[in-house]
C-alpha cells in the first residue's frame, strides 16, 4: 500500500507540473483579445487544462500524501511532512483562487464575447495569470524537492543534542 500510495503521489505530482508549465506555454502563445476568435480558443484550451489535468492531479496528491501520513508511523512526526502539509494547502488555494476559477471565467467571458456580448468583450484581457502560474510551479517544485530532500530538523530536546552540549558545573 505504501508503494502504490508513492507512486500514486509521484504521478499526480508530474501531472500538476506538467499541467502548470503546459498553462504557462499556452498562456504565452495566447493572442490578444482583438483576434477573438483564438484568443477564446486558447483561453478553452487553458480552462480545459486545468480542469482535467491539473485539479485531478493536485486532488490525487493531497489525497495520496495525506493517506500516505496516515500509514507511515515516522512520518507522524516528521517535521518535513507538516511543512509539506502547509506548501500543499497553499498550493491547492493558490490554484482555485489564481488559477481554476480565473481562467474557467476567461474562457465563459471569450465564449461570450464570441456570441456577440459586448459586455463580455469589454471584460477580456483583465489580469495576467502568468505570475500565479509561475507561483504554483515554483511551491510545487519547491514542495517536490523537500519530499525528496526529507531534512531532519533537530528539535533542542533531541537526546543527541542534549549529549552534545557541555552541562553546566559549578
Amino acid at each position: 500500500m505504501k508503494r502504490l500510495l508513492k507512486a500514486l503521489h509521484t504521478l499526480g505530482a508530474m501531472g500538476v507540473t506538467g499541467a502548470v508549465l503546459c498553462q504557462i506555454v499556452l498562456l504565452l502563445a495566447r493572442p490578444a483579445p482583438s483576434d477573438l476568435e483564438r484568443f477564446a480558443f486558447y483561453s478553452q484550451a487553458l480552462a480545459d487544462l486545468s480542469g482535467t489535468v491539473l485539479f485531478p492531479s493536485l486532488g490525487l496528491v493531497v489525497l495520496s500524501g495525506f493517506l500516505s501520513v496516515g500509514i507511515n508511523r515516522p512520518f507522524h512526526s516528521a517535521p518535513w511532512v507538516f511543512i509539506k502539509l502547509m506548501f500543499s494547502v497553499l498550493v491547492f488555494e493558490s490554484t482555485l483562487a489564481v488559477v481554476h476559477g480565473p481562467l474557467t471565467a476567461d474562457a465563459t467571458r471569450a465564449a461570450a464575447a464570441l456570441a456577440g456580448d459586448l459586455n463580455a468583450l469589454n471584460q477580456l484581457g483583465d489580469g495576467n495569470r502568468l505570475p500565479g502560474l509561475l507561483f504554483i510551479l515554483a511551491v510545487a517544485v519547491g514542495n517536490t524537492a523537500l519530499g525528496i530532500w526529507r531534512p531532519h530538523f533537530r528539535r533542542l530536546t533531541h537526546p543527541k543534542i542534549l549529549r552534545e552540549t557541555p552541562s553546566s558545573a559549578n
